[in-house]
């Protein structure tokens, strides 16, 4: 079993929130790599709140070359600091909360309940809270599911040739692969001349 503790490289991370029937609204940091500091430093720009972010995930490898690792367990925290009545106390719950997060260390090295979730959340809880007075609302198992499918692969690539098409571009006909940002699926279609009319 191995851990995730390489940082993935500069660049720039992107968080689109859709909550209908608002506007999308897009937030973009520059990225450091390390995918819970990153998390920190949006949250402080974009949505200006105080929060502590650490995530751990943990994988074992496969022998499926397109996939060549499995996530086996992942787990995390995210604390908002809630605004005190001044800056002051505002300050002093951040620093606070600073030298504690630097006391712990990071998550990945915690010693951890895992026989269940519930389990897993009781034993973050402790370390979070020693002191007690947390209450647990909700425990529960959360897992990714994607909704990209070949229908709408066909749709994005539609458009990517309507654009073309409005460009002057004209495709010849060619076999691409469509590839899902979110969980790398990929999709072998046909692209062909679009009727731009």
């Amino acid at each position: 079993m191995s851990r995730l503790d390489e940082p993935l490289g500069t660049g720039i991370l992107q968080v689109r929130r859709s909550t209908p029937p608002l506007a999308d609204y897009t937030g973009i940091v520059p990225s450091s790599g390390h995918v819970g500091g990153d998390l920190v430093e949006y949250l402080e720009r974009s949505e200006q709140r105080a929060c502590g972010v650490s995530l751990s995930v943990q994988v074992v490898p496969t022998d499926d070359p397109e996939k060549p690792f499995r996530v086996q367990r992942a787990v995390g925290y995210l604390v908002h600091v809630l605004p005190q009545n001044t800056e002051a106390r505002q300050l002093e719950l951040l620093s606070i909360w600073h030298r504690f997060m630097e006391d712990l260390g990071p998550l990945s090295k915690w010693a951890l309940e895992t026989t269940s979730s519930e389990a897993t959340t009781e034993a973050l809880l402790r370390f979070l809270f020693p002191t007690g007075g947390e209450k647990l609302l909700y425990a529960g198992n959360v897992r990714f599911d994607c909704t990209c499918s070949e229908e709408r692969a066909g749709r994005a690539l539609a458009l990517m040739q309507r654009q073309e098409a409005v460009e002057g571009q004209s495709p010849s006909s060619r076999l691409v692969t469509v590839t899902c940002e979110f969980c790398g699926r990929k999709y072998g279609l046909t692209e062909g001349p679009t009727d731009s009319n």
